[in-house]
């Protein structure tokens, strides 16, 4: 007697595989969404829980480690996405000028990041000191020379009108 599969075993299997197929290949090819959605989580927990007047916190671009320090806590950038710029009124601090440079949250001050995809699209952030508030945004190439541009002058509320 020859031993087969019968009908009924093959749909079971094919039912169970395309569930599996169902359930996982969305996270798959979602995980760069899922990487800057807990980027963003993260950083906005940080910066909205240590951030206040009476105890001032360091602020720093590791460019060497691509991430974003927030006090002790080390936040690193999403795949795809390499840290080139700090920008802070009156200055602008490049990846190819240092390796990290870290800022105290003492006075008010707005802190600009500038992270750069392999698309010449760039991830802007921005951070408002003392208050810990973040914004963040995806920008072309051109809107990122000026997102550096109006942080490095002061003109935060230009910026905003801009876009």
């Amino acid at each position: 007697m020859k031993k087969a599969f019968t009908l009924l075993e093959l749909v079971i299997v094919l039912l169970i595989v395309s569930l599996t197929l169902t359930i996982t290949l969305p996270t798959f090819f979602n995980i760069e969404a899922t990487s800057m959605e807990n980027f963003e989580n993260k950083l906005k927990t940080a910066t909205n829980s240590v951030f206040n007047l009476s105890n001032p916190i360091e602020l720093c671009a590791d460019f060497k480690e691509n991430s974003i320090n927030v006090g002790k806590e080390k936040i690193p950038l999403p795949r795809g996405k390499k840290l080139k710029y700090m920008i802070l009124p009156g200055k602008i601090i490049s990846s190819e000028s240092s390796s990290k440079f870290c800022i105290s949250s003492k006075g008010l001050e707005t802190v600009g990041f500038l992270a750069k995809e392999s698309t010449n699209k760039y991830l802007s952030i921005l951070v408002f000191l003392p208050s810990g508030e973040t914004e963040i945004r995806f920008l072309s190439e051109a809107e990122g020379e000026t997102f550096k541009d109006k942080v490095s002058k002061g003109r935060i509320v230009e910026w905003f009108n801009y876009y």
